[in-house]
């Protein structure tokens, strides 16, 4: 007869929990979930939160595996720091206290620096520091640029993996022949009469290159393995949101849409787009650069 992994006591046969303990492992994490979401969201309204004693006391009560309060901790600060982030530019002073709310509980920034919510919180101060003219908090994240930058043109963030496309139209006609159809030999048909089709065009992006892009207070830089160019915000027409990137219209070039998609690795360290906090984050801060820009020329 073993006993439960969870309270130590005999679970009887063919047994190692008691489905009480996992009740109470649930109810725990549910507890954990609700007081981390509870603190994120005090500390947007200007709070300062102290959980860790409270979350180790239920921890303790409930018998809950470290791995599972830790997760618990993780997703539940990740997709409420997430949701806050997305409503507004983060002030550099909540984003610090969402970092220290996890520190607080054990945890270190390289510990969360890929989840969704430290993410989106850096992207949100960014936008913060962009809007109110922050430089400080962005001019010299960069040790170097894989660019020669125009003066004036203050790097924000580089994007390392990154796939170019451009919007590409064909044409054909689709139809048949409106005459008789004479057969002529086994399989073989001669037509006679005028074809009868329409022009069908077909739109699709066409990828161009690969490689990496740094984003600018002036402008979008793009090194490829083929072509590196510089699109200057005051140079763009119109903005296409993107959900794992940006898309621009230029004035030159015919108006031609072109979409950068940035990648990021996944568990297994293959390519796969990115989370749509990057597309969030890259459609605000160039049509907030490019606002600025207009002000000033």
């Amino acid at each position: 007869m073993a006993n439960c992994r969870l309270c130590g006591e005999k679970a009887g046969w063919f047994k190692d929990v008691h489905p009480a303990c996992i009740e109470a492992v649930n109810a725990g994490v549910a507890e954990i979930k609700s007081a981390v979401t509870s603190a994120v969201e005090q500390i947007a309204q200007g709070g300062t939160p102290t959980i860790q004693s409270s979350i180790e006391q239920v921890i303790a009560d409930k018998r809950i595996p470290r791995e599972s309060a830790n997760a618990a901790i993780v997703e539940s600060w990740s997709a409420s720091v997430t949701e806050v982030s997305l409503r507004e530019p983060l002030p550099v002073e909540k984003q610090t206290a969402f970092i220290k709310l996890t520190e607080q509980l054990g945890f270190t920034q390289q510990e969360l620096s890929k989840t969704d919510g430290f993410r989106s919180a850096v992207f949100s101060m960014l936008l913060w520091a962009l809007t109110n003219d922050v430089t400080e908090l962005y001019a010299n994240n960069m040790s170097h640029s894989p660019f020669n930058c125009e003066p004036g043109d203050l790097p924000i963030m580089f994007f390392g993996s990154v796939v170019y496309s451009q919007e590409t139209t064909t044409r054909s006609r689709v139809g048949g022949y409106g005459g008789l159809s004479v057969r002529v030999a086994p399989g073989v048909y001669s037509h006679f009469g005028g074809f009868k089709g329409q022009q069908v065009e077909r739109v699709a992006m066409k990828e161009i290159d690969y490689g990496g892009m740094l984003l600018t207070t002036g402008a979008m830089y793009f090194g490829g393995e083929h072509t590196t160019f510089r699109i200057a915000f005051d140079n763009i027409i119109s903005f296409r949101a993107q959900e794992d990137g940006i898309g621009f219209s230029r004035k030159t070039g015919h108006g031609i849409p072109e979409v950068f998609s940035v990648l990021q690795p996944d568990k297994d360290g293959k390519p796969t787009p990115a989370p749509a906090m990057f597309g969030w984050f890259l459609f605000n801060a160039t049509q907030l650069l490019a606002s600025k820009k207009r002000s000033t020329s």
